[in-house]
């Protein structure tokens, strides 16, 4: 059976985002901030010249389970590390392209419509046991 145009459009699409996850390479989670900060110090030279803050520095921030990490990374690791954090962005973006495409395939597919048919109607129709009372 032939494929129609819009299936063989998806299909290449799949392949296109198989082929990207397959250069892509370390992937670091998380967000890169980098930032140059005023000190406390009152006659620091920071304090009247903005163009004189400390810094820049560069920090490297993710979630490990329910606890936010942070590293100071030296200006070789924010050379190294930026590609990888930009490479687990495009990850996450074909991830959830691969997912939108996935789940059209399933909205389209014609069997699945008359299954959740068949099932609801089946639901609705089947006896329901009889409500137990709570005992204390």
């Amino acid at each position: 059976m032939a494929k129609s145009k819009k299936e063989a459009d998806r299909d290449a699409a799949v392949r296109r985002i198989a082929n990207e996850l397959s250069t892509i390479g370390y992937a670091l989670p998380g967000t890169l901030t980098v930032r140059a900060y005023a000190c406390g110090k009152a006659n620091c030279r920071c304090k009247s010249d903005p163009a004189a803050r400390h810094g820049p520095y560069a920090y490297w921030t993710r979630k490990v389970g329910s606890t936010t990490k942070t590293r100071v990374l030296t200006q070789a690791q924010l050379e190294d590390y930026r590609q990888w954090l930009d490479n687990a962005r495009r990850l996450k973006e074909l991830v959830a392209e691969l997912y939108e495409l996935s789940v059209s395939v399933v909205d389209e597919d014609p069997r699945g419509l008359r299954a959740d048919r068949k099932r609801a109607a089946t639901a609705a129709s089947a006896p329901r046991p009889p409500a137990r009372k709570a005992t204390r």
